[in-house]
């Protein structure tokens, strides 16, 4: 939604699940009519940041090694020894599993309004096929077929429910 500073809103649901119903989108949090959609798209989501501050933990990890040295044989130094190794390890595992982190893929729903809403998997195949069944449904708006797209199992459901009758 666009606000007076011309700033567009964005949302990323993780996780979750979309029903269609009819010419209706539902979330846990959000209803949206297929008519107010201006286009959907889908692709990999950008890696987050890189935690930057590990680099500070890693030198300083690597400078209390150095000057906590295990031959000085003072109690100090060992402490500080010991602060420097546990700091060390605690950036290498936050580096290595940087490096070995899954990538996300969006779905991305883009209102009339400006607003942005976008649905993610770890599957790449899923979002392609969920994105195939909202196109079908923009050719179809009259459909009254009950659809449950969940992207955190990252199935497809067609629940064969007619209008009037979507509570049992």
């Amino acid at each position: 939604m666009a606000n007076n500073s011309g700033v567009v809103k964005q949302e990323t649901l993780y996780s979750t699940w979309l029903n269609i119903y009819g010419n209706v989108l539902l979330t846990p949090n959000i209803c949206m009519q297929i008519t107010n959609i201006s286009h959907v798209f889908f692709g990999q989501l950008p890696r987050k940041k890189f935690p930057v501050w590990t680099l500070p933990l890693l030198f300083a990890g690597i400078v209390g090694m150095i000057i906590g040295s295990p031959d000085s044989y003072s109690d100090v130094s060992e402490m500080i020894f010991a602060l420097g190794v546990i700091a060390a390890i605690i950036t290498v595992i936050i580096i290595i599993a940087y490096a070995f982190s899954k990538p996300l893929f969006g779905l991305h729903i883009v209102m009339n309004s400006g607003v942005t809403y976008t649905f993610t998997s770890d599957s790449p195949d899923f979002i392609e096929k969920a994105h195939g069944v909202l196109c079908e449904r923009f050719n179809r708006p009259g459909s009254e077929t009950y659809m449950t797209l969940n992207f955190g199992t990252g199935t497809i459901v067609n629940n064969p429910k007619v209008a009037g009758n979507i509570n049992t």
